[in-house]
């Protein structure tokens, strides 16, 4: 049984996984403590992150959760490197105002990415992975 905790030691939610306890209970992760934790599978939309390991951004049409290698724009989660690659037909397949929310956002998410990583957890550090 996993327990997420905040860094003062106040129990968030338990249940099997810490990415089951975010998904099901729509986790606000403020002050979460999660250095080591797997998030693998979890679906971040809705999520207020930590500003550590999960680091969420309000734009002007979507909501932005990150990890050190995933990102969730609005219901679309990929590895970030996915999101780079995407062509801009991919980007436009996913809603009609994609592209041009993509053309403007993408610069600076890849910046922000630089200079204000996320931290890895015990998932994205696994080199048996």
């Amino acid at each position: 049984m996993a327990k997420l905790k905040r860094i003062n030691g106040e129990i968030i939610g338990e249940g099997e996984t810490i990415a089951g306890i975010v998904q099901a209970n729509k986790a606000n992760l403020d002050g979460a403590y999660l250095r080591g934790a797997d998030l693998d599978g979890a679906y971040l939309r809705g999520a207020i992150g930590n500003c550590m390991e999960i680091i969420t951004t309000q734009t002007d049409r979507w909501t932005i959760t990150r990890t050190a290698d995933v990102m969730q724009i609005g219901c679309q989660r990929h590895s970030i490197e996915r999101w780079w690659a995407f062509s801009d037909r991919q980007i436009e397949a996913m809603d009609e105002n994609a592209l041009e929310w993509w053309r403007k956002w993408k610069p600076i998410l890849q910046e922000m990415i630089e200079i204000a990583p996320a931290r890895p957890t015990r998932h994205e550090n696994d080199e048996d992975r």
